[in-house]
């Protein structure tokens, strides 16, 4: 796979986090103290539409590194990406590789990336 599909299939998981992150703040608006939210797969496939419930406590760690991403168990690409931690509805992800991890970093919201 060569670097400009790296970095598209990257960027396709920097769109869903972002989106990940309006549902989270929607999430907190509407219930003062939400236990849980509903995410979309934070994959590289661009037609996936997989909804994960998540709790907010796991998305907040999750968010902590903006080369963490999360995914529908068997969603990963271990192509681009490694899989840091299993858990009964989702898969937590980590961009190595450096085309994806650059982009990781670049656009994540948290950090004041686009």
């Amino acid at each position: 796979m060569d670097d400009r599909r790296h970095t598209q299939l990257a960027r396709n998981e920097a769109l869903y986090r972002t989106v990940n992150e309006r549902i989270e703040g929607l999430t907190e608006a509407l219930s003062p103290e939400p236990q849980s939210m509903s995410a979309v797969c934070e994959c590289a496939d661009e037609s996936c539409t997989e909804v994960i419930e998540v709790s907010i406590e796991d998305y907040e760690a999750v968010r902590g590194n903006p080369t963490l991403f999360i995914a529908a168990p068997g969603h990963e690409n271990l192509e681009i990406e490694v899989v840091t931690q299993r858990h009964e509805s989702f898969v937590v992800v980590c961009k190595n590789k450096s085309e994806g991890r650059e982009v990781a970093i670049a656009t994540d919201p948290r950090s004041g990336g686009t």
